[in-house]
């Protein structure tokens, strides 16, 4: 089987538990629709990283809420001891799968950064490697590093096929329905060979127990 035949079957495999989890669990659950008050507590102090919400108008809160069908969000920017700084992401959700697109399209749809590399990468964690996408961008203040993976419960995914999978059988089987989407990135900076992985790494290592939780 070739890689575009490959890539239909995975989404007639979507569509179609997709169909099964709307007959068969919103028939049967009548409050899966209903969001739970639950949220992802991250600190604002982790390791050596400290953080800041980004300083966003209540305006485009409720916009980026409409977007997403969730207002349950983190935008955050934290610095370590050395000054460096990552931009974390968190959107999560209990009701509604189309909350977790892959970032790229809001890069590239805002009209001001051009994608100019994409590949997978894994970084070492506490408990193991995890597998993520890293982007990098060519915006007006210079290159922008970004990494982003997908959660199902407490399942991590680089690939956002198979968390929506993994979320309608979750949903099938009577589980919860919880999903995440976390992404972080660098600033842009005149810099293109500075890589940033290193950091990510250690960040996502502090910030791995509560997406876990």
């Amino acid at each position: 089987m070739g890689t575009k035949e490959a890539k239909y079957l995975v989404v007639i495999i979507i569509l179609a538990l997709s169909s099964l989890w709307v007959t068969f669990v919103l028939n049967r659950k009548g409050d899966v629709g209903r969001d739970s008050s639950k949220r992802i507590e991250i600190p604002y102090s982790l390791g050596e990283w400290n953080g800041k919400d980004a300083d966003i108008s209540p305006e485009d809160s409720e916009e980026i809420y409409r977007i997403l069908g969730t207002d349950k969000v983190i935008l955050r920017n934290y610095v370590n001891d050395d000054g460096s700084i990552v931009q974390l992401y968190v959107v999560y959700s209990q009701k509604d799968r189309t909350s977790f697109h892959p970032p790229e399209y809001c890069y590239i749809g805002g009209g001001n950064a051009e994608l100019i590399g994409k590949d997978l990468v894994r970084l070492s964690l506490y408990d193991g490697k995890l597998a993520v996408n890293r982007l990098i961008f060519e915006t007006p203040r210079g290159t922008q590093q970004v990494i982003y993976w997908y959660a199902a419960g407490s399942k991590m995914y680089a690939s956002y096929n198979k968390q929506q999978i993994r979320l309608v059988l979750d949903m099938l089987k009577g589980g919860e329905f919880q999903g995440l989407m976390v992404r972080l990135s660098s600033l842009p900076r005149a810099d293109k060979e500075a890589d940033d992985l290193a950091h990510f790494q250690n960040f996502a290592n502090e910030i791995m127990p509560y997406l876990k939780k």
